[in-house]
């Protein structure tokens, strides 16, 4: 190879055995040297510099004899030997070919004739002898004929076969560059015009490509990345940790972000940070380990997300507290405060307390499924015997029997049996499918309520004796704003959105919800969960229904201090306690820092959207007292509701989750009257 680029013309090596070769034959390599197009090679220096490789073949003499003679070779007698190379000392000669006719021909006096001739760098050796002595000067033309002429033939045939190998190598690479090159554009098209950031880098960290994307995202050309380390493009600390991470995978092989997706923070060209997702995978190119990098910036979807936020902390306080207090004004007129309605005016009334109720649920059950959809849910983990839950579970909906004239029976009782669950989560579950029971179920019915084992779980088992569920409806009987049938929601209300909720719920505290169903013979809804060793945590807030009061009356006056900047929901609760309280009304945080200086309450009820800060804030001043009252924050929201609880108050109720009886109930629980 080294004579063919240095020359410019073909080059033969001296004889070689070929691997393939099964039989005795020797055979040579020619090679041809291939320059890149239009290059000049008129000097050696011009060669090696234009030099682009080989194109090379493997010849086996004597099969190159019997095409060029056919059957005749085998009525000749001849010899090529390789003498070395043309310009070097002549060394041993080494057989190329060796020709004897079929069958022997004894000869007394041969006659025999040689000759050399240089080929392709190398120098033969020809020997021809004449078969029989009669006609040897007769054949000696012929011989030297035939030698010359099969010399001539293999040369002749092997440049031709060079020429047509070089043009076809040529052709060939030509065609296999503009291959290439279609590919590398279509593929570059194809990185270039997709919406993610693609990078790829290798084992060090050094960027091998940057698509149009990526430059757009990081405001960084290609040209100015390429061949550097990606950690450029990381803030502190990732950008210090990320050379350490590769080197102990490498070590390790173990990985952290390999072939997961999570959200990180990218550094700009301005050094400007930024939030976005990324997601690694590793691929292998020719046994060199690469990594490719997709990323999307997610700056967008943040302000999205924060206004969606902060349209549900708009809708979860304007509504749900004006509505808390719709519903309470409406149950007091309900109740008498007023003086006796006259019997269309009560209609009227509970008429609208019904749709009041309708518009709670429904508020209620679309933020949770928002606060589902976007992993903002909190939930505990507590574990509870379940019994003791289920009976509160049907005791706080039996308004629900009472609306649609049915009962609620426990029919099974589990006294030991606890799992771990969030208790609010599992009251929630419960409430769906024990309104779903009663609303499903004929006047005059009853509706079971079993808690039972099942295997290594607790099977908690609602059933009804409705109309059953229609069988074309039973597979999409959890998805979201589903209905058997579009009149079922204005004959017995419901947003669709219940049973969707309860098995998110149930599938977060690690259970599994189900059901079976007869036509015409009612449904049967369960619920299981992991049962766990007994060892019950106390409920949020501390308040469990039916405390005692340390032996002080309910009756007392109490004093009460109520944070809160809705004036009529204030209004309200007052109403709901009546003469046993004073309320003392606090609308912004600033007042109500002045109340519990200069007064002693018994109870604070305290909202924590307030118009001039956060609720929370007052905790402090009132856990600095000498005489520190206890705190039920009452809250628009279930993630205020959430975040009091870190604060060591006595209970956390969400405002269109508590009714008011409920609410005056646990302040009267908790109250330590006045001296």
């Amino acid at each position: 190879a080294e004579r063919a680029r240095a020359k410019g013309a073909p080059a033969a090596t001296e004889p070689v055995t070929l691997v393939q070769e099964t039989g005795n034959q020797a055979s040579f390599l020619l090679m041809l040297p291939i320059y890149r197009n239009d290059a000049r090679i008129a000097t050696a220096d011009e060669r090696q510099d234009a030099f682009a490789g080989v194109v090379y073949a493997a010849f086996r003499m004597g099969d190159l004899a019997r095409g060029v003679y056919g059957d005749d070779v085998d009525r000749l007698d001849m010899t090529v030997d390789d003498a070395g190379p043309v310009a070097g000392a002549a060394g041993e000669a080494l057989p190329l070919l060796r020709l004897t006719p079929s069958p022997p021909r004894a000869s007394s006096a041969p006659f025999r004739s040689e000759a050399l001739l240089d080929f392709a760098g190398r120098r033969w050796r020809l020997r021809s002898t004449a078969v029989d002595a009669p006609t040897a000067v007769k054949r000696t033309a012929t011989a030297v004929l035939a030698g010359g002429a099969l010399i001539s033939v293999l040369v002749f045939g092997l440049l031709q076969s060079f020429a047509g190998s070089r043009a076809r190598a040529l052709k060939l690479a030509d065609g296999m560059t503009h291959e290439l090159r279609e590919s590398e554009a279509h593929t570059r098209a194809v990185l270039d015009n997709t919406l993610d950031a693609i990078i790829t880098i290798d084992e060090q960290g050094l960027i091998e490509s940057f698509n149009l994307a990526a430059e757009k995202l990081f405001r960084y050309g290609s040209e100015d990345v390429l061949g550097r380390n990606v950690k450029m493009l990381m803030p502190e600390p990732y950008a210090g940790e990320h050379d350490g991470y590769l080197s102990a995978y490498r070590r390790t092989g173990q990985r952290k972000i390999i072939g997961r997706e999570r959200e990180v923070v990218g550094k700009r060209a301005d050094d400007s940070c930024f939030p976005m997702e990324l997601a690694v995978t590793e691929v292998m190119v020719n046994d060199r380990r690469r990594f490719i990098g997709l990323m999307r910036d997610k700056t967008e979807r943040k302000k999205m997300e924060q206004l969606k936020n902060e349209f549900v902390s708009t809708v979860s306080h304007e509504l749900r507290t004006p509505l808390t207090s719709i519903r309470g004004s409406l149950g007091l007129l309900e109740g008498g405060l007023a003086g006796e309605l006259p019997g269309q005016a009560r209609s009227l009334i509970g008429i609208a307390a019904s749709n009041c109720e309708r518009l709670v649920v429904l508020i209620n059950d679309i933020l949770d499924m928002e606060r589902m959809a976007s992993d903002g849910m909190s939930f505990q983990s507590l574990t509870l015997p379940l019994m003791p839950l289920i009976e509160q579970a049907v005791e706080a909906n039996q308004g629900f029997a009472v609306q649609h004239e049915v009962r609620f029976e426990l029919v099974a009782r589990l006294a030991e049996g606890s799992a771990r669950i969030d208790p609010d989560r599992f009251l929630q579950v419960l409430a769906n499918l024990l309104s779903n029971a009663a609303k499903f179920s004929p006047a005059g019915e009853t509706v079971d309520v079993s808690l039972r084992r099942h295997g290594a779980r607790l099977r908690v088992e609602v059933v009804d004796r409705g109309p059953g569920i229609p069988e074309d409806f039973r597979a999409r009987i959890f998805e979201k704003f589903s209905q058997a049938d579009a009149s079922t929601t204005r004959a017995r209300g419901g947003s669709g959105l219940g049973l969707s909720i309860a098995r998110a719920l149930v599938e977060r505290m690690g259970g599994e919800i189900g059901f079976c169903s007869e036509p015409g013979r009612g449904s049967c809804f369960w619920f299981e969960l992991p049962e766990v060793a007994a060892g019950a945590a106390p409920l949020e807030g501390g308040v469990t229904p039916g405390n005692e009061t340390d032996g002080r009356s309910p009756a007392a006056v109490l004093r009460i201090l109520h944070v809160e900047d809705d004036a009529d929901l204030v209004r309200v609760v007052a109403a709901q306690f009546g003469s046993s309280a004073e309320i003392i009304e606090a609308r912004t945080l600033s007042t109500a820092r002045e109340a519990v200086a200069g007064k002693t309450f018994d109870v604070v009820i305290l909202d924590i959207g307030l118009p001039d800060g956060s609720g929370l804030d007052l905790l402090p001043v009132i856990q600095g007292l000498a005489r520190s009252p206890p705190v039920v924050v009452f809250s628009a929201s279930d993630a205020e509701s959430r975040l009091a609880t870190e604060h060591e108050v006595a209970a956390s109720l969400v405002k269109s989750r508590t009714s008011n009886e409920r609410l005056v109930q646990i302040v009267r629980e908790l109250a330590q009257p006045g001296a």
